[in-house]
């Protein structure tokens, strides 16, 4: 990256902090037909400013994780596709933003309930992300009992809640794999519109296999310029050894010059077709 791009992404992040307190989103959050009570923390000034949703929603590249939102809405009305996992080949490929990108797009439709499960145990960070102190989350809930209900994080001003990762352990996939993580997964689903899981890479470990087989379609973040085409075809066939359904890709750190914005982007256009022709397509930072 030039020294130009980063001068200018940081003063765009600096630009975006102060804008966030003037042009906060507010909505309204609905009650949870089966009457689940969901933890509320206040969160929102904590948050990096890479999670364009609650930042910038006027953006570029916030309009490109509303097209992949669309298309989304399209499968969840078409197939029943409401659990996804999202994972990536290697790692820093951009998936944990991604998600949280994906997840808080989706949230910021009227009376929509969407749920981000960290499910790398190994080495989660979505509680950073969104500046949230270390606190019970997943692992407790499979491990100790823990009412899932009270690990539940819900971010100020936006219905988007959040299932931490909780005490991180180097063995988790016996734990990914049982039938209290699958019992959790389908009582999850029909608590909210959508449920995203965030996993580790596929190549590294065996978790985002083993969790593949427990929801509806999978998607992959790419890395422009880092991710290899042997490296992305290896792991999708390693999910396709679970028959895990790979419903699209989505490219980062791919930049282009916006003159209408007078600063860089980066940009995504790409669309991967699974094997019962499902597509999800946009531009993402």
């Amino acid at each position: 990256m030039s020294k130009i791009t980063q001068a200018l992404e940081k003063a765009a992040r600096e630009r975006l902090l102060r804008e966030r307190h003037l042009d906060a989103p507010t909505v309204t959050v609905p009650p949870d037909p089966e009457g689940h009570a969901v933890v509320s923390e206040t969160v929102a000034s904590k948050v990096d400013p890479h999670i364009v949703p609650l930042f910038d929603r006027k953006s570029v590249i916030a309009e490109q994780y509303r097209m992949v939102r669309t298309n989304l809405q399209s499968l969840k009305n078409s197939r029943g596709y409401r659990l996804l996992l999202v994972t990536s080949a290697m790692h820093n490929e951009g998936k944990t933003v991604t998600s949280l990108n994906l997840a808080l797009t989706l949230a910021q439709q009227p009376n929509c309930r969407v749920l981000l499960i960290d499910a790398d145990l190994r080495k989660g960070s979505v509680q950073q992300w969104l500046g949230l102190e270390a606190r019970a989350g997943l692992y407790e809930a499979l491990t100790d009992g823990v009412d899932t209900q009270e690990t539940l994080v819900q971010l100020e001003s936006s219905t988007l809640t959040i299932l931490p990762a909780g005490k991180l352990t180097s063995e988790p996939a016996e734990l990914l794999d049982s039938a209290k993580m699958r019992e959790l997964l389908h009582q999850l689903k029909r608590q909210f519109d959508y449920v995203l899981v965030d996993s580790p890479p596929v190549m590294l470990v065996s978790d985002p296999s083993v969790l593949s087989r427990h929801v509806d379609g999978v998607l992959f973040v790419v890395r422009a310029g880092r991710t290899q085409r042997r490296q992305l075809l290896d792991a999708q066939a390693k999910l396709e050894q679970v028959n895990a359904k790979t419903i699209g890709t989505i490219l980062t750190h791919a930049e282009y010059y916006n003159p209408f914005y007078s600063r860089y982007y980066r940009h995504y256009y790409h669309h991967e077709k699974s094997r019962d022709a499902a597509q999800v397509s946009a531009s993402v930072s």
